[in-house]
């Protein structure tokens, strides 16, 4: 086909908008639009302070399992099965048997499937009675609910935790042909009938075929869940320390769950096991779907719908060519994602083992965390949360101190280092002047495609710290189709002087009509212009 270049100047619009309706600028084609597949995951890590810090709200226990340690009999099992589904039922989050996640609204989902399961009830009764904690969560997406164990601790174990947000996006990159999928040749005059099948036409293919980077979904949703549970339990197998101090994972966290860990890990270490994980991960679950996009060209006519999006798709072809054969070369298109993990947020939290006394705040809030746990003085058990912030001690200090240390200087992928946290000074007219950290205010780190190639090279922008990019090439549902005609003329010589005949004979017949065409443009009288045109096209048949 000729480029723009070789077509005619009449044939060509320069100038208009890819979108050109009423008045004002017309919008942009742009390239640099994340994903509707994007999503966030967390990373957890602990920080050690020594425990004689903590006052007596931080090392409580609740009033209800000492008494159920203390006398395991006081408490029935069917009491403990009531209470589980009265909680479910009325939507109590986080009361005596259930805990939940940040924000996790039980579904009526999980109290059909938990009603009519008794095996189920009484596992969770014996495990309550055992000194294990009921926590609820949504999964991956939040498509689904999950209800997990975890063992509470002997003695209360008071800590902090800073919990890392991570966003991770996708933006369009390149796209091109693919594989070969069909070929065909095509008789001169030949006409064939094409039939199309993707992997989007079957329910069973098109959930092995999602992921999430170009299709989120619940099926693409609880893959992506297992493959980061497996890199997480991997990268435990293979570290030395096995107690390792870093707990991705992809629904909100309760830290109550983390395993705890080493104290010589710094938040940067940690992060980049987190992102590496996150990766490996991503990696593993387009290579998996990857593997289910297949595509079908069958020159067959007969097709059959299936359940899914659409039916097969249909196409007729004809090789319209009297003396070459036309060759037909169909490829999957493949399209290019650049996904980009970046540090979005922060929170810190506390925990004592007890998920009862879990608390997340944001890093805003930092202060009244500390002064809710830490002793204000050495002689002091206890304070009031209401109480307005007292002169530092020691131990708040080295607290703020440890978390926000590493958010000073927070290593970019591609910009080298950067503040994460500013601190922010306010006037208080009723007391003292206060002040706290937050993020810093128009935060962004940027990611050049082409560095080398300013005329291909796209800047992608987000609002964080850049911690990783990776590139992702997927297959598409979508067929790319080119034509040539073979070189061999299938014509003998008498055959091929027919067709040269035939050709002149259709060139004299429009120079005969280009001549008539210039007489009649000649005549100016209509009613003169009308008979001639009449003698010209239409003559009187002859008997």
């Amino acid at each position: 086909m000729p480029t723009n270049q070789q077509l005619p100047p009449q044939c060509l619009t320069e100038g208009t908008a890819f979108i050109e309706l009423g008045t004002g600028n017309a919008p942009v084609l742009d390239y640099n639009l994340p994903q509707k597949s994007s999503f966030t995951s967390y990373g957890v890590f602990p920080l050690y302070l020594h425990n004689v810090i903590f006052n007596s709200i931080a090392n409580q226990i609740p009033a209800w399992l000492e008494a159920l340690l203390a006398n395991p009999t006081s408490t029935t099992d069917d009491t403990i099965k009531n209470t589980i589904l009265d909680e479910l039922n009325y939507g109590n989050s986080s009361s005596q048997f259930l805990q939940s996640g940040f924000g996790v609204k039980p579904k009526h989902e999980l109290l059909e499937q938990l009603a009519g399961n008794t095996p189920k009830l009484n596992f969770l009764a014996r495990k309550i009675k055992q000194g294990n904690a009921l926590l609820l969560n949504d999964s991956f997406g939040g498509f689904n609910q999950v209800i997990s164990l975890i063992k509470r601790p002997t003695t209360p174990e008071p800590r902090f935790y800073v919990i890392e947000e991570y966003k991770t996006v996708s933006f369009l990159g390149n796209y091109g042909a693919g594989k070969t999928l069909k070929t065909f040749t095509m008789l001169p005059g030949e006409e064939t009938t094409i039939a199309v099948k993707t992997y989007r036409e079957e329910s069973s293919t098109q959930s092995r075929s999602d992921n999430v980077v170009d299709s989120f979904s619940k099926s693409s949703a609880e893959e992506m869940e297992k493959l980061l549970e497996t890199e997480n339990s991997t990268s435990m197998q293979n570290t030395t320390n096995k107690t390792k101090s870093a707990n991705v994972g992809l629904s909100f966290p309760k830290i109550g769950l983390s395993a705890g860990g080493s104290a010589s890990k710094s938040s940067q270490s940690v992060r980049q096991a987190n992102t590496k994980s996150l990766n490996k991960a991503l990696e593993k679950s387009v290579e998996n779907s990857n593997s289910s996009r297949n595509v079908t060209v069958n020159t067959s006519s007969s097709t059959t719908a299936k359940e899914g999006e659409e039916e097969t798709i249909t196409r007729v072809l004809k090789n319209v060519n009297q003396s070459c054969t036309l060759n037909v070369v169909f490829r999957q298109l493949l399209q290019e994602y650049i996904t980009i993990t970046y540090l979005d947020n922060i929170k810190v939290g506390f925990t004592n083992g007890h998920p009862e006394f879990d608390d997340i705040v944001p890093i805003e809030e930092l202060d009244s965390l500390l002064v809710k746990y830490i002793k204000l003085k050495d002689d002091e058990n206890e304070t009031s949360p209401n109480k307005p912030l007292p002169t530092e001690n020691s131990a708040i200090v080295n607290a703020r101190n440890a978390i926000l240390f590493e958010y000073q200087s927070v290593r970019s992928y591609t910009t080298g280092e950067q503040a994460f946290l500013e601190k922010v000074e306010k006037v208080n007219f009723s007391s003292n002047d206060i002040s706290y950290y937050t993020k810093v205010a128009n935060l962004e780190d940027t990611y050049n495609t082409s560095p080398s190639t300013p005329e291909t090279n796209m800047v992608l922008k987000v609002p964080g710290i850049i911690q990783s990019v990776e590139k992702f090439t997927l297959r598409t549902d979508s067929l790319v189709a080119d034509c040539f005609l073979g070189h061999g003329v299938a014509l003998d010589c008498f055959s091929a002087k027919i067709q040269d005949a035939d050709a002149n004979k259709m060139a004299l017949e429009n120079e005969k009509t280009r001549v008539a065409l210039e007489i009649l443009s000649g005549i100016t009288d209509p009613v003169a212009k009308a008979e001639a045109y009449a003698k010209m096209f239409n003559p009187p048949k002859t008997v």
